[in-house]
């Protein structure tokens, strides 16, 4: 059976969106009612620090390819968020 090496950059926007689908599967509401407050507030606090380390890892890609000379219409498309928050991350 032969292996694939998989790279950063073999991957592409619909397997990452894949593999996190899998990994959240059972994070549904009717699952994430079972746990306790405490544990709830812990998975929404570690959420959150995630999400702000991915939109901090987005913001810094977005600003090399503006720095390689892509646009900002073209910036906000492939990023998914709006013109206005790509001119205030490239600002």
């Amino acid at each position: 059976m032969a292996t694939v090496n998989h790279t950063h950059t073999t991957f592409t926007r619909n397997d990452t969106f894949n593999l996190y689908y899998k990994v959240m599967q059972e994070m549904t509401k009717a699952h994430i009612a079972g746990y306790s407050l405490d544990m709830v507030a812990d998975m929404r606090d570690w959420e959150l620090s995630r999400l702000q380390i991915v939109t901090d890892v987005l913001r810094d890609k977005v600003r090399e390819e503006y720095a390689n000379g892509l646009g900002v219409t073209d910036l906000a498309k492939k990023a998914g968020v709006t013109r206005r928050t790509i001119h205030q991350w490239i600002e």
